[in-house]
């Protein structure tokens, strides 16, 4: 079965096509973004309305650092307004005579992979994993893309911290009570048949409940959220 991952952009992969991924294994590297106002009307003495005419760098546009961003010649004499930081133009305000860059500037993050298989094919904004076997089924509803190993929840007595620590909890409905027990013992997400609970924790709810009987027969160990497919696999 092959799998098709969403990747966010602007990211840095730390695997290689080939390679085989579990949930220890580095996946991506993101670097934190910042906004940075930049005053061109301010530093070329020019009125806020009018700083399109002087503007080298427009919506979308890359920016490194050194490259001209806005730029007033006159007869003797030339300014320019110099980038210092490297990003993508997000804003030009004709208010207040600033532009903004989405700065790739602070410290980076290592996201580990939240799936297990063989990596076919590395994509800008998505990659190619292939399973040994699996079934999709669809969602009503999911907060984010997400996976795991799985914990198959029959009754309250199988919520023991060994079994589900870092495991992704499927059960037709997460109680208050269970919902309390489970996050104190360190579970990374929730699946269930009925209305999720309330948690800051990655969810998604089965859209047929009627899917229930042959989810749990089918009992595969993992699982792949893809919220934007509106889509749940289950895998081994």
């Amino acid at each position: 079965m092959i799998i098709n991952i969403p990747i966010p952009e602007d990211v840095k992969y730390l695997i290689q096509t080939g390679q085989t991924v579990n949930f220890d294994t580095p996946l991506i590297e993101i670097k934190e973004r910042v906004d940075i106002a930049i005053h061109i009307s301010q530093k070329l003495n020019i009125p806020s309305d009018k700083i399109f005419m002087y503007l080298k760098k427009f919506v979308g546009d890359d920016v490194n650092k050194g490259d001209i961003l806005a730029e007033k010649k006159g007869f003797m004499t030339k300014q320019a307004v110099i980038s210092e930081d490297e990003g993508i133009i997000k804003e030009v305000n004709h208010d207040s005579g600033e532009i903004v860059i989405s700065a790739t500037k602070g410290r980076e993050n290592q996201i580990k992979a939240f799936f297990k298989g063989e990596v076919l094919d590395l994509k800008k904004n998505s990659l190619k994993l292939k399973v040994h076997d699996g079934h999709a089924f669809t969602l009503k509803q999911a907060s984010a893309d997400f996976g795991g190993e799985l914990h198959y929840l029959g009754d309250d007595s199988d919520l023991v911290s060994q079994e589900i620590a870092e495991k992704v909890l499927l059960a037709e409905n997460i109680n208050p009570y269970i919902k309390v027990k489970t996050e104190a013992l360190g579970i990374r997400g929730y699946i269930s048949f009925q209305a999720p609970p309330d948690t800051q924790l990655p969810y998604c709810q089965i859209k047929n409940i009627e899917d229930q009987k042959k989810i749990f027969k089918l009992g595969y160990p993992y699982c792949y959220i893809d919220k934007s497919s509106g889509k749940i696999y289950f895998y081994k």
